[in-house]
């Protein structure tokens, strides 16, 4: 940083300052509690919490930062020559280098449709029609539906340990029968070489 720059950067700060003492910044009056320029953070604060337990104060520092504020873009007055920043810019967003989560994207769940919850209104009324005195309904073609017992989640995953072990032992008795098959072709073809050169 050269001369210059530090020259400007000491004009514009005294500029800032001229500007906060200027009458119609130092009005309080003027401006709201929530907008006033004039307004400098204290020290410390009161925080007064309104709980189960009862009410209760306590001081809370606040620390302050005495570094100049980062331009990060902004706009500077052409006349005036006063720096406004970019609300963009200043805002702290979530790193976008997160990686996305592929722990789920090949299990059974995710090959699988969405499930969804639908009522619906049968065409046909007589369909879900209940039999009374007065009513007659003809039953003689009724078949009678049972549930089954019901499939707990431990079941499952033993189910599933049973099959996966059953293609196990299948999968190594092809890959068994298949070596076997190399040999004895192996072994054949010596035999036969062995019987052409006596």
């Amino acid at each position: 940083m050269d001369e210059r720059d530090s020259v400007s950067s000491d004009e514009e700060e005294e500029e800032e300052d001229n500007e906060m003492n200027s009458p119609t910044v130092r009005d309080v009056s003027m401006w709201p509690e929530y907008c006033n320029p004039a307004y400098e953070m204290p020290a410390e604060i009161e925080i007064h919490v309104v709980g189960p337990s009862g009410e209760y104060t306590f001081p809370l520092a606040i620390e302050k930062s005495v570094s100049r504020k980062v331009y990060l873009g902004g706009y500077r007055h052409k006349i005036s020559g006063k720096v406004y920043h970019h609300a963009n810019t200043q805002t702290p967003t979530e790193s976008r280098d997160k990686s996305k989560d592929i722990s789920n994207l090949r299990t059974r769940e995710t090959q699988t449709y969405e499930q969804r919850t639908l009522s619906v209104q049968p065409y046909r009324e007589c369909g879900t029609q209940m039999q009374r005195i007065d009513l007659y309904l003809d039953d003689r073609k009724d078949t009678y539906k049972y549930s089954r017992p019901y499939f707990t989640a431990q079941k499952l995953l033993a189910l599933k340990r049973v099959k996966t072990i059953e293609i196990q032992r299948c999968w190594r008795g092809y890959m068994a029968r298949c070596r076997a098959a190399r040999l004895r072709t192996k072994i054949e073809g010596y035999q036969r070489r062995a019987e052409v050169e006596r």
